[in-house]
């Protein structure tokens, strides 16, 4: 299945299932998903590493790029997911296998869908997507339009009309 993820999406994915097992999660959320994809859009892993961080450790390098998100709507996004990622049991160990909710399987399909449709043949006034990246992660987060992170995206003005034209532009990869 992630094969068709980007380095940077399945980054993403793979940090969700920290950020679950750190709250006690029985399985990886869009809640969790959102929470990483926007610390990745603003370059800011290291705030997944700070209680486990070992002094003098090197900080993991990661690549940069253009930042989908102002600084301050990634904040409004952080502060209303907040309510939904607050802790549910004890920590589980990153050891323990830990699934995708139903939802999260929903928005990884619709991801890799829309990555297909937008790829569609090849047209000279088009741009060729390759992989999913985050933003169709986004993308496919508004498609849940009943979701609390859809309904979160939605306040914070995140429309699925710019997130697309912006994954057409090519810009944000």
């Amino acid at each position: 299945m992630f094969e068709d993820f980007s380095e940077r999406a399945r980054r993403i994915v793979f940090f969700s299932r920290k950020v679950a097992g750190e709250r006690g999660a029985a399985a990886i959320g869009v809640e969790d998903l959102m929470q990483v994809l926007v610390l990745e859009d603003q370059a800011d892993y290291a705030k997944l590493f700070t209680e486990s961080a070992v002094p003098g450790a090197s900080r993991m390098a990661v690549p940069t790029h253009r930042p989908f998100l102002t600084a301050e709507v990634a904040r409004e996004i952080q502060r209303g997911l907040e309510p939904l990622m607050q802790s549910k049991a004890k920590s589980l160990p990153t050891s323990v296998d830990m699934p995708l909710s139903e939802a999260a399987q929903r928005v990884l399909l619709a991801a890799m869908e829309l990555s297909e449709v937008l790829r569609g043949p090849a047209m000279p006034s088009r741009i060729q997507v390759q992989q999913v990246e985050p933003l169709h992660l986004v993308a496919a987060v508004l498609s849940e339009n009943t979701s609390a992170t859809a309904e979160i995206l939605n306040q914070a003005g995140i429309a699925s009309e710019a997130v697309i034209a912006a994954i057409k532009s090519g810009e944000y990869s």
